[in-house]
């Protein structure tokens, strides 16, 4: 992340994703910043999650965002520090009862 003192701009160099005050533009969504949202967790690794809570793998999430399946594998590590939990099960309870991520209607 590059961050533009003063202006509100935020670059994020992993993704190429402008944050303008709040705001996380990618792939047609707006979400919410670090600062804003529950839990701590970065609008990349609520991305992350999203996929794996529906039930994708690793590798399929890897594929999704272009990134390397070790990148997920990071990005779920840091998930679960924040989360304070230690698996995929854990992470997905914690972060729908946080409100993070809500399971897809039949």
């Amino acid at each position: 992340m590059i961050f533009l003192p003063g202006c509100g701009i935020t670059y994020s160099v992993m993704t190429g994703a402008t944050i303008l005050k709040g705001e996380y533009h990618m792939k047609g969504l707006i979400l919410p910043d670090v600062a804003e949202t529950p839990g701590h967790l970065t609008a990349r690794e609520i991305e992350v999650l999203t996929p794996l809570f529906e039930g994708k793998s690793s590798r399929e999430v890897a594929k999704e965002l272009f990134i390397s399946k070790h990148t997920v594998d990071f990005h779920l590590a840091s998930i679960y520090n924040k989360l304070g939990v230690g698996n995929r099960m854990q992470a997905f309870r914690e972060a729908a009862r946080r409100g993070l991520v809500t399971p897809a209607a039949p």
